[in-house]
């Protein structure tokens, strides 16, 4: 797994780097995640409504600009995935 933080003053709160470095600076990227695996693996349980889940890209610490684009987000079921394989 990668890299997870805990917000400090809300536990509940977790942040998970899919991706991080400059090796591939300039390349757009496709991700696929498994929410509900990321999920298990974070929490442990069964998944709850959620409240949302955000993106983002965080340049702040190097002083560096990181453009990004994010979309079409698409959540699909484990049976639609398996239809799609």
């Amino acid at each position: 797994m990668r890299t997870v933080l805990t917000r400090p003053n809300d536990p509940s709160v977790h942040y998970m780097v899919v991706r991080s470095g400059q090796d591939q600076f300039g390349t757009w990227f496709t991700q696929e995640r498994n929410v509900l695996t990321d999920y298990r693996r974070l929490f442990g349980d069964e998944l709850p409504i959620l409240g949302g889940i955000s993106m983002a890209v965080d340049s702040k610490q190097k002083c560096l600009k990181a453009p990004s684009l994010f979309g079409p987000i698409t959540f699909r079921s484990e049976s639609q995935l398996e239809k799609e394989s």
